[in-house]
């Protein structure tokens, strides 16, 4: 995105020998109310490769003169932020996705999974608004797939539909959501359902 509102973005890239682009970042500055000081803030910024990262990092600091603070948009742990010798940032805005299944089946089919997994589970899936979608139903994966069928056939994990939409984003874990009391179940079935949606938090690099 070269204009946004009232601030215009330069773009610059990192090619590898052969051509391949490994990296690129989308920033501008914009003054402050401190004489000659500005604040670099960057738009859109991706990485192919360890080098494209390390080299992001430092053409960003090589902004240090001119600019005192550097905005980045992204999820709670940008992973950028690992190669900094010391964690000096701060999050200063916070917003959680908004995420509602309506087809249960398609959903959990439609999405991916580590291709070595392989579990069963049931899940007895509460919606008070949709019922018709309602579990109980068993959650099989198999080679980064799954299979929903309705019954359950296997140690039942009983959610509602909200909480099934934050395991399935990876927001949270079966046993978190259990602690708080959003789902219950047999401790290897609250094991498996977290087996099943791990991963980061669910995060976007942009702001709207």
């Amino acid at each position: 995105m070269l204009q946004w509102r009232e601030h215009r973005y330069d773009g610059f890239a990192l090619r590898s020998e052969s051509g391949e682009l490994e990296a690129y970042v989308f920033l501008t500055l914009v003054p402050t109310a401190a004489s000659f000081i500005s604040e670099l803030v960057v738009r859109d910024l991706a990485w192919t490769t360890a080098r494209g990262a390390r080299e992001l990092l430092a053409f960003l600091h090589d902004y240090a003169p001119v600019a005192r603070l550097l905005r980045i948009n992204g999820g709670p742990a940008h992973p950028l932020c690992t190669l900094l010798p010391q964690q000096a940032f701060t999050v200063e805005r916070y917003e959680s996705w908004l995420l509602r299944i309506l087809d249960v089946p398609a959903a959990l089919e439609s999405r991916g999974y580590r291709s070595g997994l392989s579990l069963r589970v049931g899940l007895d899936v509460v919606d008070e608004t949709l019922p018709d979608v309602a579990g109980p139903f068993t959650l099989a994966i198999e080679g980064g797939s799954a299979r929903l069928t309705r019954g359950a056939s296997a140690p039942c994990v009983r959610l509602d539909v909200r909480t099934l939409a934050a395991l399935y984003t990876g927001f949270t874990t079966a046993e978190s959501a259990a602690s708080l009391g959003l789902c219950e179940g047999p401790p290897a079935a609250l094991s498996a359902l977290s087996a099943a949606f791990a991963g980061p938090a669910p995060s976007m690099g942009d702001h709207f």
